[in-house]
């Protein structure tokens, strides 16, 4: 079946009103941008949810499935112990995946780990409000290269359309992460930044490689697995908001397929 929902979003713990308190208020346009994503995904009404996130744990040769009965997001670490959120893992799609990869010879390796890290975490505190049985996959990037992330959404494509079900992908991370300007929030690369921004992802493959490697931002390889996830696939991207008050870019967007 084909993929019924894309988007892009950010996964600051700001996000979280528990944990940003009254820096949440700075980001208005983005928690309002994340409910419109959250209605949107409701009304693909998918069966399953892959996220793709930059924190999740992961390899430097091999990519890592994360294999467990159920979820729970963990905020401790930010000092929030009350917000937890659970979500049954999609067994049947894993499983399908790491086989179709295995007998690529691809290495891949599954562990199990039923505690989410807030890449996986934001985005759930705001989609699962009406989607309370979804089904989750969450994803990890490795230390391995662009072109291994391309073919690993390559991989995942083909399990999706090879499914039954409805699925649903969004790729979780920061734009920009500025220590020199907290107010700017921009990567140092313009070009790179729009083309971010404008959903361009194909382009990202003809840029330097050591401006890539040097970007400041923590999105670029889950982006190099969408770009393989969305290979040949129409959509029109929708950039629903960009703003960066504590010098961490937070990006919103929508790809209506």
């Amino acid at each position: 079946m084909p993929l019924v929902f894309s988007a892009i979003v950010p996964h600051s713990p700001l996000l979280i009103p528990q944990i940003g308190k009254e820096h949440t208020d700075a980001l208005t346009q983005t928690v309002s941008a994340l409910q419109e994503i959250e209605t949107l995904l409701y009304a693909a009404k998918p069966d399953t949810l892959l996220i793709v996130s930059s924190h999740s744990p992961q390899a430097e040769d091999r990519f890592y499935m994360n294999l467990s009965q159920n979820y729970t997001t963990d905020f401790s670490q930010f000092g929030d112990f009350a917000t937890n959120i659970f979500a049954p893992c999609d067994q049947e799609f894993i499983l399908a995946l790491k086989l179709r990869m295995e007998e690529s010879g691809v290495a891949v390796q599954l562990i199990s780990d039923s505690k989410l890290d807030y890449g996986v975490g934001v985005p759930l505190f705001y989609f699962l409000g009406h989607l309370k049985d979804l089904k989750l996959v969450p994803l990890s990037q490795s230390g391995l290269d662009f072109a291994s992330h391309v073919e690993y959404g390559q991989y995942i494509q083909k399990e999706v359309q090879k499914s039954n079900k409805r699925v649903a992908v969004v790729v979780s991370g920061d734009m920009a992460h500025s220590k020199d300007d907290p107010q700017k929030g921009e990567p140092f690369n313009q070009e790179l930044l729009q083309a971010i921004k404008n959903c361009k992802i194909s382009k990202l493959t003809n840029m330097d490689a050591t401006l890539l490697g040097t970007a400041s931002e923590c999105i670029l390889k889950p982006l190099f697995v969408l770009q393989g996830l969305m290979n040949d696939l129409q959509c029109s991207p929708q950039v629903l908001s960009y703003e960066a008050p504590f010098g961490v870019g937070h990006m919103v967007v929508n790809h209506r397929l």
